[in-house]
């Protein structure tokens, strides 16, 4: 996990040399650790709230995928035949908090700073849009995931859609990139964003469509007023 590596890996150890001395399946010994399906959501004795997963399905979909069975099937058959050539089967499976944290907790624990992110979006005169991120990444692809929430939040076409960062003269505030942050805290700045800007927009598509704020509705880059076909996009 980002920052934490050598501790992740020793608790991953730990779990193969426990499943090795009992005498069952690595994946075994994690499921029975694991917080079921039905016990969301799960507050730890940590005070961090898990709001929702299921750990079985996903594993089982993995297991499917790159099938499992048969790997250890053939392991074993390795084993007892005495090939010179022998099969190693690695395990890795831990739940590791991203974006620092929440708020609310580091504030708890008298850190030293929130795990906010920043970030605006401007509407150009030439139908494009600028997402501005205070996050900066460097090959991780977070520039089409941003675009991708942004054109799926206004309605726009993904192409229409630049992304600036890295720059303070352009995005002088931010916490940059780290611990898994980028999409689950920068990326949330950038929903709160595009929802300024909807909320910038509805008093204006009020006007030009005659008709009450409250009876307006947006979906898919257009306005249109509750219950009838008029609309503005």
């Amino acid at each position: 996990g980002a920052g934490r590596p050598e501790a992740t890996y020793a608790i991953e150890r730990l779990m193969d040399e426990l499943a090795a001395e009992v005498g069952v399946d690595p994946i075994a010994i994690r499921e029975k650790n694991w917080i079921t399906k039905d016990e969301f959501p799960f507050t730890t004795v940590a005070g961090m709230t898990y709001d929702s997963g299921n750990y079985e399905a996903a594993t089982a979909k993995a297991l499917e995928l790159f099938g499992y069975d048969d790997l250890r099937a053939e392991q074993q058959r390795r084993r007892e035949a005495g090939d010179t050539v022998q099969l190693g089967i690695g395990v890795s499976t831990f739940t590791e908090m991203c974006g620092l944290a929440p708020s609310r907790v580091l504030g708890s624990l008298s850190y030293g700073a929130g795990g906010w992110e920043s970030a605006s979006i401007r509407m150009l005169a030439t139908g494009t849009v600028e997402v501005v991120s205070g996050a900066t990444p460097h090959g991780q692809g977070h520039e089409t995931a941003w675009s991708q929430i942004v054109a799926d939040r206004l309605g726009i076409p993904f192409e229409n859609i630049e992304v600036l960062h890295g720059d303070t003269q352009i995005a002088p505030k931010g916490l940059d990139t780290y611990g898994s942050r980028s999409l689950v805290v920068g990326g949330e700045a950038i929903v709160r964003a595009a929802d300024k800007v909807i909320d910038k927009a509805r008093p204006i598509a009020a006007h030009l469509l005659e008709a009450s704020v409250d009876d307006l509705e947006f979906a898919g880059g257009r306005f249109t007023v509750r219950g009838t076909d008029k609309g503005i996009g």
